[in-house]
């Protein structure tokens, strides 16, 4: 058995990408958002390009890790370049990803920059 989980650790090895992706998860549930966000802004400049979905989604996780680290505007940034992203990509997981963040913009409900993000999501996916 533990040879079996050794050939898996060398499968990993030349997706550096998708081992930050992984790697940067788990910091973010750790709490530890700095290099949560730095995992996932990398993994969005490998991914742009080959695997637009997977940039989209962790367009969402850095959304996600400057939220935590209180940078809304940011976060909203992020966010924001993730919008035509998913509707580009007529994904149902992805839609349902980033109005799943759009949901945990709820303390910050109030604020503008928020009604205005929440707004343009609503508006882009509806056209």
């Amino acid at each position: 058995m533990v040879q079996g989980v050794a050939n898996l650790l060398y499968l990993w090895i030349p997706m550096a990408a998708e081992l930050s992706v992984e790697v940067g998860n788990c910091w973010r549930l750790l709490g530890q958002y700095h290099p949560a966000a730095d995992c996932a802004e990398a993994a969005v400049s490998e991914f742009r390009e080959r695997l637009p979905r997977s940039a989209q989604f962790n367009r969402i996780h850095a959304a996600d890790a400057y939220l935590g680290m209180g940078e809304l505007e940011q976060a909203l940034d992020s966010a924001g370049t993730a919008i035509p992203m998913a509707k580009a990509l007529s994904s149902a997981r992805s839609i349902e990803f980033i109005q799943a963040f759009a949901a945990r913009l709820e303390p910050y409900g109030t604020t503008v920059a928020v009604r205005e993000f929440r707004d343009r999501l609503h508006a882009e996916l509806a056209a």
